[in-house]
């Protein structure tokens, strides 16, 4: 939630720190959670989805690079048993 609130709320250019910090830290929890994404998940995939393709949008490279990057692994998550069972 707190990744959320800064990557959807948090605009400013004084913000751009925190931003990057945000989609860094989703990506390397999706690195970890592999093959029990469901679980780890517990129902959220859809607010992880809407996260990451918002900061796809963002106007900062390093932001937009990262989202992308941990979107494209999400999408890869979503193809495994754990969340088609959803």
């Amino acid at each position: 939630s707190q990744c959320r609130g800064v990557l959807l709320f948090e605009k400013g250019d004084d913000a751009v720190i925190v931003r990057r910090a945000a989609v860094f830290l989703l990506y390397r929890l999706l690195c970890g959670v592999e093959g029990d994404a469901h679980s780890m998940l517990d129902g959220q995939e859809d607010t992880v989805r809407h996260i990451l393709e918002q900061a796809c949008d963002d106007k900062d490279a390093i932001v937009e690079g990262h989202a992308r990057t941990a979107l494209a692994l999400f999408q890869s998550l979503e193809k495994t048993p754990g969340i088609q069972e959803l």
